[in-house]
């Protein structure tokens, strides 16, 4: 963000709970995050548990970036 301060980005690709902070930290006001935690196995397998799970922990990360503002 440093050329362009002004820009509210949303960066999608690749984010998931190891990095996701990282990109909040360098400006992102929002992430999309898909298959790294809503992954074809988990869903075939229906694995629920694990789905919940990694939600969970996504949105914790994301509930830190809120509470930082």
């Amino acid at each position: 963000l440093a050329p362009l301060p002004y820009l509210r980005l949303m960066p999608t690709g690749g984010i998931d709970e190891r990095n996701m902070q990282a990109y909040f930290e360098a400006g992102a006001v929002a992430v999309g995050v898909g298959s790294k935690f809503l992954s074809p196995e988990a869903l075939a397998q229906r694995n629920w548990k694990g789905i919940v799970a990694a939600t969970q922990k996504l949105v914790s990360i994301a509930e830190k970036k809120d509470r930082s503002r």
